[in-house]
């Protein structure tokens, strides 16, 4: 697996700042993937927080082909909590008002191209019947079943070599791992599914199907 070489990388300083978890690195590779969607595709955005890695893909997508960027999260909707065993104290909730209150501040300026969804991932996937996906970013439930069964609801309307990122990807050894069920649910859906190219971004793993 290739790691993201520098030229791929177009840095986007105004959104570095940005309030969310994702690297500089991580956004500015989303971002490069985004702007090569061909016309008559959509990105898909799963798990979209407080909106920096949306803004990020909807960057891409301005300087590139124009196509929608639809973001999917439960937001206020509820029941949403951080798992991982490296955290000390109370577990991080996802859901509390502020959060989308701050994802539309900060997604303002490319809400021409942002399609908001409120409702479970694995839900939308199931019954979407939209345009093909080219670029499909999984960063919702962080657990082994929440990725699996994100990636079994999306597979199907994904384009011919569409790009799909995900989140929070981390090898190494099991007890050094924030998501392990990330991991896990990658490798196998990796196994069994050829794939053209692979990139790694510091904690973002890039495949071209």
């Amino acid at each position: 697996m290739r790691q993201t070489s520098k030229r791929e990388i177009a840095r986007q300083p105004d959104l570095e700042y940005l309030e969310g978890f994702l690297w500089k690195k991580e956004g500015a590779r989303l971002a490069y993937l985004a702007r090569r969607v061909p016309a008559g595709q959509v990105i898909v955005e799963l798990g979209s927080n407080r909106g920096k890695s949306t803004c990020f893909l909807a960057r891409g997508s301005a300087r590139g082909n124009h196509v929608p960027v639809h973001a999917v999260d439960l937001w206020d909707l509820g029941g949403q909590w951080e798992h991982t065993h490296l955290r000390t104290g109370q577990p991080l909730r996802f859901d509390h008002p502020d959060t989308l209150r701050t994802f539309h501040e900060q997604t303002a300026p490319f809400a021409d191209l942002i399609v908001m969804h409120k409702a479970s991932t694995t839900a939308v996937g199931q019954s979407w019947d939209g345009p093909p996906v080219g670029l499909l970013f999984i960063d919702a439930d962080h657990t082994y079943e929440g990725v699996k069964g994100d990636i079994e609801a999306w597979e199907p309307h994904l384009a011919r070599r569409a790009w799909v990122c995900f989140h929070d990807y981390n090898k190494g050894r099991k007890e050094e791992m924030d998501y392990p069920g990330i991991t896990r649910a990658v490798d196998e859906w990796l196994a069994r599914r050829p794939v053209r190219d692979a990139a790694r971004t510091q904690k973002l793993l890039t495949v071209q199907l």
